[in-house]
């Protein structure tokens, strides 16, 4: 017979010198199986505690300055843990495991690993992304005039100016030859 007191306490009420397997699952604390083996007693009531882990829910925020980034993959190494980051920029985990974390596969943003400590706590995370920024190279003759159709390399990426001279290249920030 086994009535639930609250979330994480349960009364088992069993004949002496009986034992009881249980598995305890939520969602919120790590799995538990065992055994309890009532003792041989006169009267009274045989009680035993067995601690449960508490598993703190985890908020991996994306962002790129102060926006946060939907659609970004994030993945923990040494795990099958894969998942798009939602409209919030935000992917939630259970674990209080430290976790080494890869953001990224948007074109526009830069890919980041993060190391992150174990916690006992529920705990948001900030990756921080860099995004890409539109660079244009004005192009122009010896005689002053704006050439169009020109081919410009910068980057080992070549870009062909526009009717204005104009050749428009997103980069990330950084040093280019």
């Amino acid at each position: 017979y086994v009535t639930r007191i609250s979330d994480t306490v349960y009364e088992i009420i069993a004949p002496v010198l009986s034992t009881i397997e249980y598995t305890f699952l939520s969602e919120n604390y790590a799995p538990l199986s065992g055994e309890v083996s009532v003792p041989e007693m006169e009267s009274g009531v045989y009680q035993e505690t067995v601690a449960l882990t508490y598993m703190p829910l985890r908020t991996l925020r994306v962002m790129s300055g102060s926006s946060r980034i939907p659609g970004v993959t994030v993945s923990v190494n040494g795990t099958e843990l894969s998942a798009k980051t939602d409209a919030n920029g935000q992917v939630t985990l259970r674990s209080g495991a430290a976790l080494t974390v890869v953001a990224g596969g948007l074109e526009d943003y830069s890919t980041e690993t993060m190391n992150f400590p174990a916690v006992t706590d529920d705990t948001v995370h900030i990756i921080s992304l860099t995004a890409k920024v539109a660079f244009s190279l004005l192009v122009r003759s010896t005689t002053g005039s704006y050439l169009s159709g020109a081919m410009v390399t910068l980057n080992e990426e070549t870009v062909t100016t526009d009717s204005s001279g104009a050749a428009l290249f997103h980069l990330f920030p950084g040093m280019y030859a």
